[in-house]
């Protein structure tokens, strides 16, 4: 079935229509699918070879499966692509994880078509992205593609370093990139405000930038101010409580009192639960203070 587009990821895009339907293999935790409770298995929806296409029409062909992933058969991907072929009156548009595997099969197509990569943040969230590939491989793919129109997604957007994450977007020289927030309470690590907004100004030196409705979440709300409070021993009798507030990471390794653990032998810093500790190649460890939301610091867990 043809299905008139709803979401408003793409503005272009005017259907959706998928051949693979089901669970589908990359198991991002985030997924939107996952709104509609557990599917069912992985499958080619023969009745779908009858659609028709129309002329005219931008398509999204596989909007609710990934129908590049490693796991689908060859002879699936052949079949949706052929039945494209017979409707070239009509632009078509793909978007996969697997970039590298998607590119492959669609060269030499006889028809319009664009494609899309999702690149969400720089970092592996492995727990996340699940059977997803890596960042890495995606960049790779698309940046060593330059002949065809590419688009990226950075939806939903997690939390990332920016230098990283600009040159990852560069390499894939799209020409656009299209930016949305988690809509799913999906509980993901998240930038703050301020370094969505320098992404956001860095990207647009080179490319064009379509943010969704949904980052307005991110970029149009106060920051919220993390907190640290130093540690005392119980000792350490008649010093007042020391707290600062801080927005980034960058910040909380700029606080004084955080800053002096950086003596002789100091390795690096690392979270346990809500507490910051000062790690040492001695095998030393120090605790530095206890931080009010922890998840939002980006530092190794302590494997003490």
């Amino acid at each position: 079935m043809l299905n008139k587009s709803t979401g408003n990821m793409y503005t272009f895009i005017t259907h959706t229509w998928n051949t693979v339907k089901g669970e589908c293999y990359h198991n991002c935790s985030y997924c939107y699918m996952h709104r509609w409770g557990k599917q069912s298995p992985i499958h080619f929806d023969e009745k779908e070879l009858r659609t028709n296409l129309g002329k005219g029409n931008t398509i999204f062909v596989g909007s609710s499966c990934d129908m590049f992933a490693e796991s689908i058969p060859e002879k699936w991907i052949l079949d949706t692509l052929g039945k494209c072929a017979n409707y070239p009156d009509n632009k078509y548009f793909f978007q996969s994880k697997n970039p590298k595997r998607m590119i492959r099969m669609l060269k030499n197509a006889p028809f319009d078509y664009c494609v899309c990569t999702t690149i969400e943040t720089n970092r592996n969230y492995h727990e996340i992205m699940n059977n997803s590939p890596s960042i890495s491989e995606r960049m790779l793919a698309f940046s060593a593609n330059d002949n065809i129109e590419k688009y990226v997604t950075i939806e939903p957007i997690m939390d990332f370093d920016l230098q990283e994450m600009v040159e990852i977007i560069k390499r894939c020289n799209p020409i656009q990139v299209n930016i949305g927030a988690d809509s799913g309470h999906n509980n993901l690590p998240e930038p703050f405000k301020e370094k969505t907004l320098a992404l956001i100004e860095e990207l647009g030196k080179f490319t064009f930038i379509a943010n969704k409705k949904n980052l307005n979440r991110i970029i149009k709300t106060t920051i919220m101010k993390n907190k640290i409070m130093r540690y005392r021993p119980t000792f350490c009798e008649g010093f007042e409580e020391e707290v600062v507030k801080f927005s980034t990471t960058e910040e909380l390794l700029k606080i004084p009192f955080v800053k002096n653990f950086e003596t002789n032998k100091f390795l690096h810093f690392a979270i346990d639960e809500c507490t910051l500790i000062a790690v040492y190649e001695n095998g030393e460890c120090w605790v530095v203070g206890t931080i009010d939301d922890a998840l939002k610091v980006n530092l190794p867990k302590w494997e003490g």
